[in-house]
């Protein structure tokens, strides 16, 4: 008998359990947005739903809660009940939000600075940094990225415009330099450039210029090219971004 009475009361607390959590999530979809990760995560960019409500990175889309532009902090939820997005709109828009992935580890942090200024952060699905990115007026104008074992992938300064950069670089994954590109004469928008080996060892250097014309970099004067043990195996003249000559060693 006494049996009976426990399996009774565990039979109904699970019910009971069971029937909050449903009556939960349905309470969540009826004042929130509630969604399968496979709808809202991307492989590669990540939580992209919400970035079309950002106006700072421009965004043009304008989010309604019950019929009105949203004013406040909204949240949403994955089927999971874990938290997906929290953010504060004015107006329907964005003004700072946090994204999760399912198991509650933070995929982004997008916050404006002030009226010209915002800064993206956003990680990797393993908790580890992915991203930072600093905007002025919608223009990236720093960005540091990272990959997920932490290294650095690469880090980029443009020009307070966001037209060109003033210093480039990227690595492999091993943590060796890959490549470098700093200006070296801001008057005539001219770089210094070298490209290495896995091993650590150069494998071309020369100049570049920037032209605001073609919007790219172009190589210019004396360019030296070096096998994996240091070895000059060819050297180029470049005139106006075009090759005049080429000699191997």
């Amino acid at each position: 008998m006494r049996k009976n009475k426990f399996l009774i009361i565990v039979f109904c607390l699970s019910s009971f359990l069971s029937g909050y959590s449903q009556n939960n999530l349905l309470s969540k979809k009826l004042y929130h947005e509630v969604y399968e990760p496979s709808q809202v995560i991307d492989s590669v960019y990540g939580i992209m739903r919400y970035e079309k409500l950002n106006f700072y990175l421009g965004g043009d889309s304008v989010r309604n809660c019950t019929g009105y532009a949203c004013t406040g902090w909204v949240s949403d939820f994955y089927t999971n009940d874990q938290l997906l997005h929290k953010g504060f709109y004015a107006e329907g828009k964005l003004k700072m939000y946090k994204n999760y992935y399912p198991d509650g580890k933070l995929e982004r942090d997008f916050r404006a600075i002030d009226d010209y200024r915002s800064k993206l952060i956003l990680y990797h699905s393993n908790g580890t940094l992915k991203a930072e990115i600093e905007y002025r007026e919608g223009n990236p104008i720093k960005y540091d990225e990272y990959y997920d074992n932490g290294k650095p992938e690469s880090s980029e300064i443009m020009d307070k415009n966001g037209e060109y950069y003033t210093k480039k670089i990227s690595w492999y994954k091993n943590g060796q330099i890959e490549s470098q590109m700093i200006m070296t004469n801001k008057k005539d928008y001219i770089y210094s450039q070298k490209d290495y080996h896995e091993n650590g060892n150069v494998i071309a250097e020369g100049n570049v210029k920037y032209s605001p014309i073609l919007n790219d970099y172009v190589k210019i004067d004396t360019w030296k090219y070096f096998d994996a043990n240091s070895k000059q195996i060819r050297e180029e003249e470049y005139l106006n971004g075009k090759l005049h000559s080429s000699k191997s060693n």
